[in-house]
């Protein structure tokens, strides 16, 4: 028997009956999924009697039980979207009717894509860069808590009165058509900090020459970012003395493991740090540029310090 890559979930083996709750990752992705009438072969041995010949079943699938308001020959419909927010882990809220169900997850799959049309990338759909957090999946509403990596590097951020193209497919009957509607990003609220606004650096605490320095950034206007280990468009550390930088989609990784809209915390840099030229030496010049990712494309707070001190 070969190996499938999908994997089942047995929640009953008997000498007369075995139960599965469903199917695991990465059903839904790519061709990986159900749809009405497909040819379904089921291959069985007894673990007791495994050198036996196989019991071999041949159906076909039916389409699942829908609400009346949704036949096999519907389409779904989106009535509403909540706002979307320039924020990697704003929540995004879609209803309407005909949807189908869905496990939650956290990844890709054939039935629902958000693209930034403006900026040119897609978010959820197989095949996709942009992993999607979908918390609920039900025939009337689905919740999507947020992006995953590499959301917030490169291009791939929203920014206000970008496009946004949602397309969505019933996954109990993902050939039928899909819906689609279009929208605009506005800009995520801050206290005290309007579109109009920019970020602005107040303290930073002293950096030491070391990789697993805490750098603390105290100021207003940041925005808000989840927590990452890597690079974005949002925030650069220069040593400007030995000509490298850490974190802005450079060859240097940095640890956020905190950013609010007053105080971002950096834990530390990642390799190469410590190689080459890739080293902070007391003395030297360090310039910290930050965007707000609520507002990228206003100007940046810049500010300027030592190694070893203010």
């Amino acid at each position: 028997m070969t190996f499938s890559c999908i994997q089942l979930n047995v929640t009953k083996w008997t000498d007369n009956q075995i139960v599965i709750a469903g199917f695991g990752l990465p059903y839904g992705q790519g061709r990986y999924y159900l749809v009405d009438n497909d040819v379904v072969i089921i291959t069985l041995r007894n673990p007791q009697l495994a050198r036996s010949n196989p019991a071999i079943y041949r159906s076909n699938v039916i389409s699942a039980q829908v609400p009346a308001s949704c036949s096999p020959s519907s389409n779904p419909t989106i009535t509403a979207i909540s706002p979307i927010t320039a924020s990697g882990s704003a929540q995004i809220t879609i209803d309407g009717s005909c949807f189908g169900t869905h496990a939650p997850y956290n990844g890709g799959s054939d039935f629902l894509d958000i693209r930034d049309d403006t900026a040119d990338w897609d978010a959820g759909c197989s095949g996709s860069c942009i992993q999607l957090n979908v918390t609920k999946w039900t025939d009337n509403q689905i919740v999507i808590a947020g992006f995953g990596l590499p959301y917030g590097q490169g291009r791939y951020y929203l920014v206000k009165n970008d496009v946004v193209i949602i397309t969505l497919h019933n996954p109990q009957l993902s050939r039928s058509t899909a819906a689609i509607t279009r929208t605009n990003v506005v800009a995520e609220q801050t206290a005290g900090c309007d579109t109009s606004s920019k970020p602005t650096i107040s303290t930073v605490t002293p950096i030491a020459a070391s990789s697993n320095v805490t750098i603390t950034i105290d100021g207003s206007c940041f925005g808000t970012h989840a927590p990452y280990n890597g690079g974005s468009d949002f925030l650069d550390i220069r040593d400007d003395t030995a000509d490298w930088d850490a974190g802005c989609n450079s060859c240097i990784s940095i640890t956020v493991t905190r950013w609010t809209d007053n105080q971002i915390v950096i834990a530390g840099f990642s390799s190469p740090y410590g190689q080459g030229r890739y080293y902070l030496s007391n003395n030297d010049a360090i310039i910290i540029t930050l965007h707000n990712p609520q507002l990228v494309r206003s100007a940046a707070a810049v500010y300027r310090t030592k190694v070893g001190g203010q």
